[in-house]
């Protein structure tokens, strides 16, 4: 929801003057909010800050598929976005599996996630990227930002994945039963959730070590 192709209400597709146009449809929505959607805007007309942007959103789903699987998630219809999950594109299914973790804390998301993951094509996200930029009117996108770009981007799933797992009763049990899900313990978006877990972990280890310590006296 607070992507800016979301807040803007705007697909990569669009071209300059679209943006520029849902800028000032929005500003009259929201008055109050315009130094904040001008900030929003620039970011979209610049082709280097809008990267993440783009990788973040739905955007391999047509315009009408993408608002109805964000009404799913306004809705916390668990079940129909876990229906909808197989037909769609690897990037799209990673950013819906990472929303759907986070917001609704339900770790059913995660395998989902490291699947898709796992599906990500650095060179048909490039593809398909620069292909939505030149109906844009915008720059290409080098195979290097790509790569750099889809690590970020595979840092911050990784880290909604961990907001549900620590939103679960036992956190340790939610990440074992991931393993025991079938999950490779090489894939590298498991081992990122698991570097975010384990940074995660250490301060309340510490805390449980000090508690032993103290009734241990």
């Amino acid at each position: 929801k607070k992507n800016p192709f979301a807040l803007l209400r705007v697909s990569p597709s669009a071209k300059i003057a679209e943006i520029a146009d849902a800028f000032e449809a929005a500003v009259i929505e929201r008055p109050g909010d315009e130094q904040v959607l001008l900030k929003i805007k620039q970011l979209l007309l610049t082709p280097n800050a809008r990267l993440i942007a783009e990788l973040s959103w739905l955007s391999e789903v047509a315009p009408r598929r993408a608002d109805q699987l964000v009404a799913m998630l306004d809705r916390a219809d668990a079940a129909s976005l876990l229906s909808a999950m197989p037909d769609l594109p690897p990037l799209s299914a990673a950013n819906l599996a990472a929303e759907g973790s986070v917001r609704l804390s339900d770790i059913r998301f995660i395998p989902l996630l490291i699947k898709a993951h796992g599906q990500i094509s650095s060179e048909a996200t490039l593809s398909a990227l620069n292909s939505t930029r030149a109906t844009a009117g915008f720059a290409r996108v080098e195979s290097s930002q790509i790569a750099d770009a889809l690590r970020m981007l595979r840092t911050a799933h990784a880290r909604s994945a961990l907001a549900a797992i620590v939103a679960q009763k036992n956190p340790a049990q939610a990440l074992a039963d991931l393993l025991n899900h079938g999950s490779d313990t090489h894939d590298p978006m498991l081992k990122e959730i698991f570097r975010e877990y384990d940074h995660w972990s250490s301060p309340h280890l510490g805390e449980i070590e000090r508690d032993i310590d103290a009734a241990l006296v």
